[in-house]
């Protein structure tokens, strides 16, 4: 199942890279943009980054490594684009997986992360890095954020074992990892 969704989510990335042309550069790290609205109801917008695609065979905002300490078991990065990045568990009988969302925001990012707070469905653990960082569940499941700047990122997490608790404490470690990443 997990090499199924891989398959379905590297065809949506490769047809997400046919555009306009119109790239803008993301920044894991820098200051807020200014914005003209600051309701974190908004979809907020994204654009392609002048980031490493998979073609380098690393993703350009989480260490592999990394990911493979969080969820406790040999990782693999099933696929990479300039906004998203695939992990799935080497062991094919294994559901473990990470997905990693880069989104740059043109709303009051303070505001988007208050706006997502309020979205999680019980308690919140802080996490280190960027300007907001935390995990809980919401109605997609076990998730964390990542906000820096006018950027965002998010991860889902689903661990071996399938339980929340699990997913939210290896969430917690991937947030630190992109922060230092």
């Amino acid at each position: 199942m997990n090499r199924l969704l891989s398959v379905v989510s590297l065809a949506a990335l490769l047809l997400a890279g046919c555009g306009d042309g119109d790239d803008a550069e993301i920044e894991v790290s820098g200051t807020p943009s200014q914005s003209t609205s600051s309701s974190p109801t908004q979809s907020p917008t994204q654009s392609a980054t002048d980031a490493t695609p998979a073609t380098s065979g690393t993703c350009p905002f989480l260490p592999l490594a990394a990911v493979t300490a969080a969820l406790g078991e040999e990782m693999a990065l099933a696929a990479a684009g300039p906004q998203t990045c695939l992990f799935d568990a080497v062991a094919e009988s294994s559901p473990a997986s990470a997905t990693l969302n880069v989104t740059q925001l043109q709303v009051d990012t303070a505001d988007y992360a208050a706006g997502t707070r309020d979205l999680c469905e019980g308690a919140v653990t802080e996490a280190e890095g960027g300007d907001q960082a935390f995990a809980c569940v919401t109605f997609v499941g076990p998730q964390g954020y990542y906000f820096e700047g006018s950027t965002s990122i998010v991860v889902d997490v689903v661990t071996t074992d399938e339980t929340e608790a699990s997913a939210i404490t290896a969430a917690v470690a991937l947030l630190v990892s992109v922060s230092r990443g």
